[in-house]
């Protein structure tokens, strides 16, 4: 039994992909803070909150689950910690920041 060229390609491209998840969601600096654990691997997570309309009361529940500090995504975390802010948006900071629309 052979594999046609396609499905040999289809399958590698699915099993690189998959490592690329798992090296994501094991990503150093990220890997230990705790979040749901889709969360660790796909945006959807954060998708399907913002979608429900219930992500304000979603993010509070992850905090009061999780801790201060929630992984929400493959690169994304949720911090309720004002003494943080800070350290996070400090001049000298090395944390990558993205700009929220969030107007609440």
């Amino acid at each position: 039994m052979t594999l046609s060229p396609y499905v040999a390609a289809v399958l590698v491209g699915v099993v690189l992909i998959a490592l690329d998840y798992v090296r994501t969601a094991l990503k150093r600096g990220l890997r230990d803070i705790p979040g749901p654990f889709l969360a660790r691997f796909t945006t959807l997570y954060r998708i399907s909150m913002t979608y429900k309309g219930q992500s304000v009361k979603s993010y509070r529940g992850l905090h009061n689950k999780y801790g201060k500090i929630v992984r929400t995504g493959p690169w994304h975390v949720s911090i309720s910690d004002p003494e943080m802010v800070p350290l996070i948006y400090g001049i000298a900071s090395k944390f990558r920041k993205v700009r929220c629309s969030y107007q609440g």
